[in-house]
């Protein structure tokens, strides 16, 4: 959670031919910003572009501001708070083509949940990531399944009870994170190399790989089934046949 006083708008958006950058302008996760970066994700669904989610170089977020429940009236249940944040998380993990999480300073608390609900997870090196919730009296129940999906349960549930700062090699070494890089160039230049990679995938694909290993994590039982039916599913087309056929022919005749 965050004490930052905020004020200006609570995001802005770059557009380019291979993605969308929706810059964070916020410390902290306010009604606003929540319902803003929803809106605008719904606005992009069809475009094909990675989506980016950036904060600044020090601070990508610091999770709910401590204001938004200080100045929540008495009278009525925060449900509405948390339901925003769940909708946004599920609104990112439904986006049509692939998302990006570039983290140059501290994701803390919701800041990590927004991070990791990402197809991709880019920091700096001195990016730090934290569940601090148990030190506010409240649990990190909105971020724990990305968390888990990303680190498994056991680093997760360590991450939660030591509430300390993770540095960016050590949250790569344990899952959370998927590529480090220094700030600068080099930081801007690999977002760049996956927004042309995954401008090359066909319509479908983003969602097609989620929906895989979620079931593979979910029900690893009859995973083995759902995998026969999909792949049967995708080549009973005669379309789909050729059209790979024509592919290969591309790929392997001089």
């Amino acid at each position: 959670m965050s004490g930052h006083e905020q004020t200006g708008a609570p995001l802005t958006r770059h557009d380019s031919e291979t993605m969308t950058t929706l810059m964070l302008s916020h410390e902290a996760l306010s009604v606003d910003l929540m319902h803003g970066l929803k809106a605008e994700i719904e606005t992009l669904r069809g475009s094909g572009r990675l989506l980016v989610l950036r904060g600044s170089n020090t601070v990508f977020c610091r999770g709910m501001a401590v204001e938004t429940l200080a100045d929540w009236p008495s009278s009525e249940s925060t449900r509405t708070l948390h339901q925003s944040f769940q909708d946004l998380l599920v609104t990112i993990q439904s986006y049509d083509s692939a998302t990006l999480a570039a983290v140059e300073g501290d994701a803390f608390g919701g800041g990590v949940a927004l991070a990791a609900a990402c197809d991709f997870l880019v920091a700096t090196e001195t990016a730090r990531f934290a569940l601090p919730e148990l030190l506010w009296g409240l649990l990190p129940a909105n971020a724990a399944p990305f968390v888990v999906g990303r680190m498994g349960i056991g680093a997760a549930r360590r991450m939660a009870l030591l509430t300390e700062p993770l540095a960016a090699d050590l949250a790569h070494a344990q899952g959370l994170v998927d590529f480090v890089v220094p700030s600068g160039a080099k930081f801007d230049g690999i977002i760049r190399r996956l927004a042309l990679r995954a401008k090359r995938l066909p319509d479908g694909a983003v969602i097609g790989v989620r929906n895989l290993f979620q079931k593979l994590q979910e029900d690893p039982d009859s995973y083995p089934q759902y995998a026969t039916d999909i792949m049967t599913n995708l080549t009973d087309d005669p379309v789909f046949r050729q059209t790979l056929s024509e592919k290969f022919k591309q790929i392997v005749e001089p």
